[in-house]
């Protein structure tokens, strides 16, 4: 948390402290965007249906708890049922049973969460499906802050100092202003925040906004 003897954009003025960030790949970021940190370590899971299922069934609306672990979940059709058409095993990376997933029927756990929804053939023995959870490449870099946002950067922690563009494959650093005074006519926010719902937040951290 320094202050580096620079020239920043007119609309900042008495920077108390900066900090330098990494701002992830694919970014179009002008000077006075409001920034949020990714900190989840867990990327959005994938889910798929194996190639070979005789049903064709979907999955769908997968979100991750608090337990999710890196690897591959496996969804294997157990059971018909008569009043859920299906009933699935779901067993985590390390071939662990969490639970048993019903056909229309959200799945929820610990580890992960999804909704399998029948087709117009039905599920049989050997169909299955796969959810895949990641690491999240990006978890400890800056983008816009958008106030639904899951990944950990809906919440607003600084003011970007500069412009910066990344192309695919490709981060930078850059500048964040933790605590100053700024115009907050001259802020870009993400949507759900504007000056009104941040001032507050932000006089917390020492960011001021000198025309309201």
């Amino acid at each position: 948390m320094t202050l580096e003897t620079r020239t920043y954009n007119s609309f900042m003025s008495d920077i108390k402290a900066v900090e330098p960030v990494t701002v992830p790949e694919s970014q179009t970021l002008v000077a006075g965007t409001v920034l949020g940190k990714i900190n989840n370590s867990i990327a959005a899971p994938v889910g798929a249906a194996d190639g070979g299922n005789i049903g064709d069934a979907t999955i769908g609306s997968i979100t991750v708890g608090t337990k999710a672990k890196v690897g591959v979940y496996n969804v294997n059709f157990l059971m018909a049922d008569g009043v859920n058409i299906g009933l699935f095993e779901v067993l985590d990376p390390d071939n662990k049973k969490i639970g048993i997933a019903s056909v229309g029927v959200a799945f929820t756990s610990e580890h992960v969460n999804f909704t399998i929804s029948a087709g117009a053939a039905a599920s049989a023995d050997g169909d299955t499906f796969t959810v895949t959870v990641l690491t999240n490449a990006d978890a400890g870099k800056y983008i816009k802050a958008v106030k639904a946002a899951t990944d950990g950067s809906s919440q607003p922690v600084g003011v970007l100092t500069e412009d910066v563009t990344t192309a695919v494959s490709e981060e930078k650093e850059a500048t964040l202003l933790i605590a100053g005074n700024v115009a907050s006519n001259k802020l870009t926010f993400g949507t759900g925040w504007t000056a009104a719902n941040t001032k507050e937040d932000f006089r917390k951290l020492g960011i001021f906004y000198t025309n309201s």
